[in-house]
Formats: structure tokens, sequence, C-alpha cells
């Protein structure tokens, strides 16, 4: 939400989002190249037949595309906000190497930087534009409002936190959920509401690892009338809503 934002505040378009998994590289959120699609069209162009041949494109620029970090350092006109969230979950690496890539400003592509000769391609970007990238190399000229979640899993390099403003989200109280939810799913619930009465001492007892998106999620569902409206106490025995308000973290 705070991405979302800042980016409408400002009037910088769609902020740009990139999930971190245990098994997120730098690499992908740079760019994307689909080395076998662009062999499997060069297999085509040599063997298929006349209009196969002209539907068919061996570009290597038709087979690259700048991914969200990518997209953000490639932006020509104004600042991109960029979401990277749960920074926690990556290896140990990838802080330090968010760090470098921050500090020297730009990144190069090996595929297009290793051709013969000095090029100028039109490379996609993730919110769907094109941007000229001359000889592989992507530099930044605004530099992207990054926004880092962590769950507080791990702790971060010194010399990485040093260059972040820690900002600790606290956890929204009843009548903010109430906001959130009408904000949401235009739903009207009240103080005394059992579903929201149910979620709040479902997270005190969790020690907070449960997430509002699990509070909307049941409330979509009661709206739907898969999950019956109730007192707390007629609700604390629902099968689904303990599979629903489960804790993310065990």
């Amino acid at each position: 939400a705070l991405a979302k934002d800042i980016a409408k505040a400002l009037d910088l378009g769609d902020f740009l989002h990139w999930q971190i998994t245990s098994e997120t590289t730098l690499k992908d959120a740079l760019y994307s190249y689909d080395a076998i699609g662009r062999l499997q069209d060069i297999q085509i162009k040599d063997k298929g037949d006349r209009e196969d041949k002209k539907e068919t494109s061996t570009k290597i620029e038709d087979f690259l595309k700048l991914q969200a970090l990518g997209t953000a350092f490639a932006s020509k006109c104004k600042p991109k906000v960029l979401l990277i969230d749960e920074l926690d979950k990556s290896d140990a690496d990838l802080p330090n190497s968010l760090l470098h890539i921050f500090e020297e400003g730009y990144f190069e592509i090996p595929e297009l930087k290793r051709l013969k000769q000095s090029t100028t391609k039109q490379i996609e970007t993730l919110d769907g534009n094109r941007v000229e990238i001359t000889n592989g190399k992507v530099t930044c000229r605004y530099f992207p409002i990054v926004i880092m979640t962590s769950n507080g899993d791990r702790d971060f390099p010194p010399a990485f936190k040093r260059r972040c403003l820690h900002i600790e989200l606290h956890k929204p109280d009843k009548g903010e959920l109430i906001k959130i939810i009408k904000s949401n799913l235009s739903e009207e619930i009240d103080e005394n509401d059992g579903l929201l009465k149910l979620f709040i001492e479902s997270r005190d007892e969790a020690d907070d690892n449960i997430a509002t998106d699990q509070l909307l999620n049941a409330v979509y569902l009661r709206a739907k009338g898969i999950i019956p409206d109730g007192t707390i106490e007629a609700l604390r025995h629902n099968t689904l809503l303990k599979k629903i308000f489960k804790p993310l973290v065990d």
C-alpha cells in the first residue's frame, strides 16, 4: 500500500513489484532472455514455409525484456517506485548485490554486450513500454524510489542498513481494519463484528503472525455466503476459519 500511495501521490505511474523468494537472483529483477524461444524461431525460419518465415522474428531484442529493477533503471523521464517485497527471504548475497548495483548506477546485458557491432536496440519493459539500449548498457538516469519489506526473519549487512531508512509499520487496530475492509471490499462492518474480533484474537495469540489479507479473505468469503455470520464464540469452531487464520509462521 505504501508503494502504491507514493506512486499515486507523486504521479509516477504504477509502481513496480519484485517478489523475493529463496531462489531469487539479482538477474531476475534486471532482465529476462528467452533463449529457447529464439532458438525455436530460428529453426522455424530455417525450415518453415514462406508464411512461417514472415511471422517469425529472430531479432534478439524481441526475446529480451527488462524486469522490475531493470525497468526502474531504464526510466527516461521520471523516477519509478520499486517495491522489493520480503527481502529477508533472499539468500545472503542478494542485499550486497543490490547495494553494489545501486552504487554503480548501471548494469549490462551480456547478450547485447557481446554483439560484434555497436548497436542500439529497442527493448520491452515490464510496464509495456520500449526503451533504447545502446551496446547492452542500461544506465540509471532517474534513481527509483525503492521500498523494501522484511518480516524480520534475519538481519542485513551493516553497510546495507546504513543506506536505508528503517520504518516499522504497526499492526492496524480495529478502526483501521474496518477502514481497510471498506476500502478493499466495500463491506461495512462495526467494532462488534464477530469475524473482526476473532481475527484480532487469533493475531494476538499468534504473536502477530497473521496478516491483514487473511482477514480480507475471510470477509470476502462471508460476503459470498461461504462463511456464516455469527458471534466470535460461534466462529471459533468454524473449520474453514481455523485454516484461514492459521499463523504464517508456526
